[in-house]
């Protein structure tokens, strides 16, 4: 039971500690790259750690924010109505349809009409729309930035739904995996092709950072290995 115990900790710390990098590398590609009118799309918003900073740094921008979690995504309207942020409940893939998901909410007892005080935890189960970028984003809108948060997207689905968008603004796109991403090497080659062919390299933020040269093909599909939390920025 320790030794579960202790593996249910390191993996969380693990986890903890390659989000907490992904988004001290990540303010920094939003600082280079962004000015007070770029245009940012947010793929899995979350809390809108991110999305805070983009808006320290592009505040006249269009923003298009994609927050499937219903409690989430009420906290992000809240706290960013006074941005033009459209936030939006799809879950971004390269097909058209709904899907079911359950999340875990908390709540204040409160709010479930009681007189007790504290906090309970329920399961919402919520349908959700299914679309591509290039179907949810207007054909004059280019963003600057994308970013995609791989614990809820499928990473490749997005690449594949978004090839106008991506092969008319060029955009820096920050991609990340967290430790449950598995791809093989096939696709992850699929991948590597896919930003190629729109004018895009691919690297690690720190590599990018350093103006080191970008990955080779064979360089990606080896960084892709399981086991591992990555995160990647493609850039022009």
């Amino acid at each position: 039971m320790y030794g579960i115990a202790r593996n249910i900790i390191s993996g969380f710390t693990a986890a903890s500690g390659a989000e907490r990098r992904f988004h001290s590398h990540a303010r920094r590609v939003i600082r280079q790259v962004c000015n007070k009118e770029s245009n940012c799309i947010d793929i899995g918003a979350g809390r809108g750690r991110l999305l805070n900073n983009i808006l320290d740094h592009a505040p006249r921008g269009q923003h298009y924010v994609f927050e499937p979690n219903p409690r989430y995504r009420e906290n992000l309207s809240h706290r960013f109505a006074n941005y033009r942020c459209r936030i939006l409940n799809h879950m971004v893939s390269n097909e058209v349809g709904t899907v079911r998901r359950s999340y875990k909410i908390e709540f204040t007892i409160n709010q479930l009409g009681t007189e007790n005080r504290g906090k309970t935890t329920d399961t919402v189960e919520v349908e959700l729309p299914v679309a591509p970028l290039d179907e949810i984003i207007p054909g004059d809108y280019n963003p600057s930035l994308i970013k995609i948060d791989g614990k809820e997207h499928d990473i490749s689905s997005v690449l594949r739904g978004a090839q106008s968008l991506i092969g008319r603004s060029k955009p820096h796109i920050l991609i990340y995996c967290g430790l449950d991403w598995k791809v093989d090497k096939e696709t992850a080659g699929e991948l590597y092709a896919l930003l190629s062919s729109n004018g895009l390299r691919i690297s690690t933020p720190e590599r990018w950072a350093g103006n080191k040269p970008c990955f080779t093909r064979e360089e990606f599909t080896d960084s892709c290995a399981p086991g591992r939390s990555r995160h990647y920025i493609a850039y022009p």
